[in-house]
């Protein structure tokens, strides 16, 4: 049996529908999503455009009346017919502060609205 992407997480996710902000840091070029899923590890979101497998991107994420900032690395993007692609995304930083505050809500969903 094969396994998904998502059974071989070092992090768990959970559903979400947070506002992103994204930039490609190759490119001079980005764009606003929302999340899917978020975890420690990394977030996923829908995309009208495919992102290269290891393309790096910087995120600001909104999560309660917060930005918090992370680095990150494209580990898949999947078509999705409803969005375009969905895509993964493993957090390489994220500041100690951005840290704990994820954590925080990821420990607590029902506190995040």
């Amino acid at each position: 049996m094969r396994l998904r992407f998502r059974d071989k997480r070092r992090f768990p996710r959970i559903p979400s529908a947070y506002p992103v902000m994204l930039e490609n840091a190759g490119k001079e070029e980005g764009g606003f999503t929302r999340t899917n899923e978020m975890g420690l590890g990394g977030c996923s979101f829908s995309y009208h455009q495919e992102l290269k497998k290891n393309v790096q991107l910087r995120l600001y994420i909104k999560l309660k009346d917060r930005v918090i900032q992370a680095e990150g690395t494209v580990v898949y993007a999947n078509p999705d017919d409803e969005e375009g692609y969905e895509i993964g995304v493993e957090f390489l930083g994220i500041s100690e502060e951005d840290s704990v505050i994820l954590d925080d809500l990821l420990q607590a969903p029902e506190k995040k609205k």
